[in-house]
């Protein structure tokens, strides 16, 4: 495995100029503000039906603006990876790895998420791909012989892969990976993620 920087395509460059646009961060704001207000309607029409004078219906609605704005700092990263993306403009320049795959393991997707990928290349490097992203590869022909992998270095935002080798087919197929497992691999984080001892480990067992 292979690493190498090229400068941002302009379609790159946009597509991290749109993560922290302002636009981008209020349109996340109405949608947060919508859906908390259509939850305190619905707890404030449930306390009319028993009638209680306090309004009781502030907690829970409070609680769970309190529970969305956490779960969607999950699901867009947050504050920091902002920061990540703001720096990957400033410096200009995407990451290429480069993979050369000896074993590669296909979950099945699930539902609409896309299949994953489990890949081993011959420094012993175990590599995750996945999401819906990877659907579209595999129309392609994906998996290949040689690919690269390009993201932005610092925030880790996927811009897609490059093929530079022919088809090969998997090693194995299997049914689509567990939920748990998945989540604990981080790929409802990143589309691509370089396995460490612990995910090797939770791998194990399931692709041999």
């Amino acid at each position: 495995m292979q690493q190498e920087t090229r400068k941002l395509t302009k379609k790159e460059r946009e597509e991290l100029e749109s993560l922290v646009a302002l636009s981008t961060q209020v349109g996340r704001a109405v949608l947060f503000l919508v859906a908390v207000t259509a939850i305190g309607a619905v707890f404030r029409a449930l306390q009319g039906l028993v009638s209680i004078d306090v309004p009781a219906w502030v907690l829970p609605t409070a609680a769970f603006g309190y529970w969305l704005y956490r779960r969607a700092g999950r699901w867009t990263g947050g504050p920091e990876l902002r920061r990540r993306v703001r720096r990957d403009i400033d410096q200009g320049e995407a990451r290429v790895t480069v993979i050369e795959p000896v074993d590669i393991t296909e979950f099945e997707e699930l539902e609409d998420e896309g299949p994953s990928y489990v890949i081993r290349t011959a420094g012993d490097d175990w590599l995750l791909l996945s999401g819906q992203e990877m659907l579209r590869h595999k129309r392609r022909g994906f998996p290949w012989s040689q690919f690269g992998v390009v993201e932005a270095p610092s925030s880790g935002v996927f811009f897609g892969l490059r093929k530079t080798g022919d088809s090969v087919p998997v090693t194995r197929t299997l049914p689509p990976m567990a939920y748990d497992l998945a989540r604990d691999l981080g790929t409802f984080e990143r589309t691509f993620v370089v396995l460490d001892e612990a995910g090797r480990a939770l791998l194990a067992d399931t692709t041999g």
